[in-house]
């Protein structure tokens, strides 16, 4: 048995929600997904969402930009291991 850390749970909470709500913006900003269209070669998804890639587009929202790298860069598996654990 294995037990994970309940912090593990929230952020697969917290990254759902984000990613519910970076869709939701997606669709409240449509004139800026018009102007990325073309320019930066986005595709629409089964799911109606825009993306590059496999990445789903961030409109230009300095909030939601912040709680993205807050998210990712918090994460356990994100944390640096210090430049004397490095190869």
């Amino acid at each position: 048995m294995v037990a994970l850390p309940d912090d593990l749970f929230i952020r697969a909470i917290s990254t759902a929600t984000l990613d519910k709500d970076l869709r939701r913006k997606q669709r409240e900003r449509p004139h800026e997904i018009e102007a990325w269209k073309n320019k930066y070669r986005l595709v629409k998804g089964d799911d109606h969402a825009w993306y590059k890639g496999q990445a789903l587009v961030v409109v230009d929202d300095d909030r939601a930009r912040k709680q993205l790298l807050r998210t990712y860069h918090e994460a356990l598996i994100a944390r640096h291991p210090g430049a004397s654990k490095m190869l």
